[in-house]
């Protein structure tokens, strides 16, 4: 059933840790396939409250491991650390490192999606706009697909 729960917080990879190639173990190929496909299918929903319910389930099922909090001392830009954490706090982001990458990376997608599709309720969007986000979203979809060699 549907409801207008708070969305999930973010949690991004640090770009330094971001899996170039990866042999996945069957078990996390299993758990991929399944959270990728259930992103598609809620993609594909008509109803879109469903489709976040379809994401909700998806996300409670995908856990992630051994996630801590980056530590993020350099940025390489000209934002003081006080603004990359304001920025964070306010989009609900917290940068981390893990042992399971690629567990991360798909959740990241998938939290990404249901807040997408709030925001697609709430808001009176153009539905050309709406498309082509959705369209980004399975291409990601697909995207992990190919690189973790999985078959959505």
């Amino acid at each position: 059933m549907y409801h207008d729960a708070p969305l999930q917080q973010l949690e991004l990879i640090v770009p330094w840790e971001l899996p170039l190639e990866r042999e996945l173990s069957k078990s996390n190929q299993m758990k991929l396939t399944k959270a990728l496909t259930e992103l598609l299918t809620a993609l594909a929903e008509s109803d879109v409250k469903q489709g976040i319910v379809i994401l909700e389930n998806a996300i409670a099922e995908l856990e992630i491991y051994d996630t801590f909090t980056a530590e993020v001392t350099s940025t390489n830009t000209t934002l003081k650390y006080w603004e990359i954490e304001d920025f964070d706090n306010y989009f609900r982001v917290r940068h981390v490192q893990t042992t399971e990458p690629e567990i991360c990376l798909v959740h990241g997608l998938m939290v990404a999606c249901q807040a997408f599709l709030h925001l697609s309720i709430k808001d009176v969007l153009d539905i050309n706009q709406l498309n082509f986000q959705r369209e980004g979203f399975r291409a990601n979809a697909y995207l992990f697909g190919r690189v973790f060699h999985l078959t959505l």
